[in-house]
């Protein structure tokens, strides 16, 4: 199904399969998707207080944004081409200049797959976590593009030798991707208030950058239009004053307040590209 579809993306334009999409499939899925449908619609309602037509609209609105991201994705294996505008990326090329390495954290918000395919590096390598039960024409696809932006795949699955090759990279002076707002595996947490209510983040991502000692950065890549694409680039690392008042322990926690901070701003201004489908408040 997933090449007959990258097939389909070489000859028909985003926006008939757009609409395809929103007449043919989006229904199907409010009606049968329950669970997913539940936790976005307590999103919008414990964090916006929406509630009756604006509240089913806006469940509409965030399920569409999903769906044209991931067209997007076949899209861009079948050969199509998007615009890329940026903001913030002197952050990036400036560390991107150091002999050491770092890490550039990602979120469920916008298509963060697009990022591997528009931000690569001359001076760098680059390897990227990414969850590996996809399908073999998935990863396939996504191997090829990110390998012409100079970025490998790190597969993570139960083995846990995505940890021992992600270690490997930042010792080498490489750039690392990994999502950091979804808590997998480890039950090592932070809590946090965002979008003024407590949430959990996972403290993995910041203690290996605090361990390891590199710097880090928050990455956002949100939809503008049909074709176009913002990728936002935040810095988020600790001063030298943070770093020598601070113990260890809660030089994570400052370092993982500061990426949430940053989320809660993109969440702001794009809240239907929000698209964490779980109880993320643990309020339901």
């Amino acid at each position: 199904m997933h090449k007959s579809l990258i097939q389909m993306m070489r000859f028909i334009p985003l926006r008939v399969m757009y609409g395809f999409v929103a007449f043919f499939v989006l229904p199907a899925c409010l009606v049968f998707n329950r669970g997913p449908v539940k936790a976005i619609s307590q999103y919008f309602r414990g964090r916006y207080n929406l509630q009756g037509t604006r509240l089913a609209l806006a469940v509409w609105k965030n399920h569409y944004s999903m769906m044209q991201m991931v067209i997007d994705r076949f899209a861009a294996y079948a050969g199509k081409k998007f615009e890329f505008e940026f903001e913030g990326n002197e952050a990036f090329k400036e560390l991107e200049s150091q002999p050491k390495g770092f890490i550039m954290l990602s979120s469920h918000i916008g298509n963060s797959e697009m990022v591997g395919y528009s931000l690569g590096s001359t001076i760098k390598s680059m390897s990227t976590l990414a969850y590996a039960g996809e399908s073999l024409a998935v990863m396939e696809n996504r191997r090829r593009l990110l390998a012409q932006h100079n970025i490998k795949l790190i597969p993570v699955d139960e083995t846990f030798n995505h940890i021992f090759l992600l270690n490997e990279a930042l010792v080498k002076g490489e750039i690392v991707g990994m999502p950091a707002d979804r808590i997998i595996g480890s039950q090592k947490v932070f809590s946090t208030k965002f979008l003024n209510a407590e949430a959990n983040f996972p403290l993995g991502p910041f203690a290996t950058t605090i361990q390891r000692d590199v710097d880090s950065i928050a990455i956002f890549m949100m939809k503008q239009s049909a074709k176009r694409y913002k990728l936002i680039v935040r810095n988020i690392s600790l001063s030298d004053e943070e770093k020598s008042k601070l113990s260890r322990k809660e030089m994570m926690s400052t370092l993982g307040r500061k990426y949430v901070t940053e989320l809660e701003n993109i969440v702001i201004q794009y809240p239907y590209q929000w698209f964490n489908y779980f109880d993320f408040w643990n309020e339901l």
